[in-house]
């Protein structure tokens, strides 16, 4: 698939649970995201009636939550892949959940990417996959970060 270009890409309609991070904190647990040219166009509920130009748009079911235009400024985008490591006791700071004090981390989480990410064909892939994980949603905008 080609990329979006901002000025030129095509209207869309996405339908989830929308938080709009507006003043009222408005949560609407059946939106749909209208978006034009890569923007964020308008958000409504999905019983309203489309705005003028999307009235043709059948909006894709996301069945997810969507925060638009959020910004994620920490990521390790391959590790999106993986299944949600189960976290097996609260840990008191980011330096304590790896090393031999918690063996299962190792096993399940940089084992498995040391080994993906050791191949040159595979990882292209799997970015590729994070970043439209992301984009759906809500993320606009990721700081990826090495591994």
């Amino acid at each position: 698939m080609p990329p979006v270009d901002a000025m030129d890409g095509p209207r869309f309609a996405l339908r989830c649970r929308v938080v709009t991070m507006d003043a009222r904190d408005t949560v609407l647990d059946d939106g749909i995201l209208y978006v034009d040219r890569g923007l964020v166009d308008h958000v409504l509920p999905a019983g309203a009636p489309p705005p003028p130009g999307y009235e043709q748009i059948v909006p894709v079911e996301t069945a997810g939550t969507a925060y638009p235009g959020l910004i994620e400024l920490h990521n390790h985008l391959p590790y999106d892949i993986l299944r949600l490591w189960p976290v097996p006791r609260r840990f008191e700071n980011r330096a304590q959940w790896g090393g031999s004090s918690n063996p299962d981390y190792r096993r399940l989480v940089t084992g498995p990417m040391d080994i993906l990410g050791e191949d040159p064909e595979t990882m292209p892939a799997i970015v590729r996959y994070a970043e439209v994980k992301a984009l759906v949603n809500g993320t606009t905008t990721s700081e990826p970060l090495s591994s």
